[in-house]
């Protein structure tokens, strides 16, 4: 068998082996039970690597969430750096090649020995790849459960080993891209995040163009700049696409299309630049503006829009507001219920909001606007990156 997708100097047919023909493994391990304060320690202890410490980029991550003792070493097993972990509880068929010397929880399996030639990278992508397969013919798209004997069964593709490093070392410089453009793409998040503390609290403040100061920021109602629409009623037709509001900030997003025997009553039309948000989960982030491209499409009355008044604030300054963290999540003091709490239009628009004058918003949205383009930007050219990864993973192995 052969790739699609290889380079011209290699000719050979790749062969058909299993994970155990290949490599040796075993079960990492940790005393029992888990929550013995002595079996940790995190000024002098090691690394403890558990599931969740294996990150989705073939690496470990950074710092351990936890530190093994001394006490407890003799009871874990010792991996050293640049050795293959695979989780096989939990998470399962999370890889790293190991970039630190650590101890190794019972919950992932450790690669002793290779009894092939194998590179590395290649071999972690095999993993990888098999791993991804297997999930497509489990139930529900999900790996219950993988023990040593069904993995070592398991049937991988194996060129040559100089062809292997060759995949391998291509791979690995994409996978670099990636990374590099993962850390600028969170390093921009983090500087956005600061950013915008420091205009929302006042901290940094803007000037007009002649360089003197701005008015201090007014607190006002939010019904000063915010209503209920009283035009929203809908007749709903036959097929009508739902809106809903995700949480943590990700996004206005088309829910489905249903028929209209399918749909409460109680559904309203919303309309382009409106300010809509979910009653029950607002204070999880559930916050947006409507966008163009969803103009005139419907949510239930557990998603209300308000209109915004944008002569006295910016719809973008509004939402850039509610969209901080600290902020939505501070929301749910005014939730009303015990059980499953939600917080009403009238709530919102009896709330005070410090608010700058037209000109200082418009400039606080502009800075904010170029910040976005970038994140966006960033985005895409992450994407691609990541979707010719998964193009050559289609084409260069079997």
């Amino acid at each position: 068998m052969t790739p699609k997708l290889r380079f011209q100097e290699f000719e050979d047919s790749w062969s058909q082996v299993t994970i155990a023909e290949a490599a040796s493994f075993r079960r990492g391990s940790f005393p029992q039970p888990y929550n013995i304060p002595q079996w940790y320690d995190d000024v002098n202890g090691m690394p403890f690597v558990q599931v969740v410490d294996v990150g989705n980029d073939f690496r470990l991550k950074p710092k351990t969430k936890q530190m093994i003792s001394e006490l407890a070493m003799p009871k874990s097993v010792f991996v050293p750096k640049g050795s293959i972990v695979i989780t096989i509880q939990g998470s399962i068929g999370r890889i790293a090649l190991t970039q630190y010397d650590s101890y190794v929880d019972r919950t992932l399996l450790i690669i002793t020995e290779k009894k092939l030639p194998l590179d590395d990278y290649f071999f972690i992508i095999a993993l990888k790849k098999i791993f991804d397969f297997e999930k497509t013919i489990a139930v529900g798209g999900t790996i219950k459960t993988i023990t040593k004997e069904k993995l070592a069964k398991f049937k991988f593709s194996l060129p040559h080993r100089s062809e292997q490093q060759r995949i391998g070392d291509f791979i690995r410089l994409v996978d670099q891209k990636i990374n590099l453009l993962t850390k600028k793409k969170e390093a921009l998040e983090t500087y956005k995040k600061g950013l915008m503390q420091k205009i929302f609290s006042q901290e940094l403040r803007f000037k007009r163009e002649d360089g003197t100061d701005y008015p201090e920021w007014s607190q006002i109602k939010m019904s000063s700049f915010l209503s209920i629409p009283t035009d929203d009623n809908c007749f709903i037709p036959s097929e009508s696409i739902v809106l809903t509001v995700r949480l943590h900030r990700k996004g206005i997003v088309k829910a489905n299309v249903s028929s209209a025997s399918k749909l409460a009553a109680n559904y309203k039309y919303r309309r382009k630049g409106q300010l809509i948000f979910g009653k029950q989960n607002l204070f999880n982030g559930a916050i947006g503006l409507v966008p163009e491209e969803f103009d005139g499409y419907i949510t239930s009355t557990d998603i209300p829009s308000l209109d915004i008044n944008d002569e006295i604030i910016c719809p973008e300054f509004l939402d850039s507001f509610f969209g901080q963290e600290s902020y939505y999540k501070s929301l749910e003091k005014f939730a009303a219920g015990s059980g499953s709490k939600r917080i009403h239009e009238k709530t919102i628009l009896n709330l005070k909001l410090a608010v700058p004058c037209i000109e200082e918003q418009q400039k606080i949205v502009k800075v904010i606007g170029i910040i976005n383009k970038m994140a966006n930007d960033l985005k895409s050219t992450l994407d691609l990156n990541r979707q010719f990864k998964k193009g050559l993973l289609q084409q260069m192995f079997v």
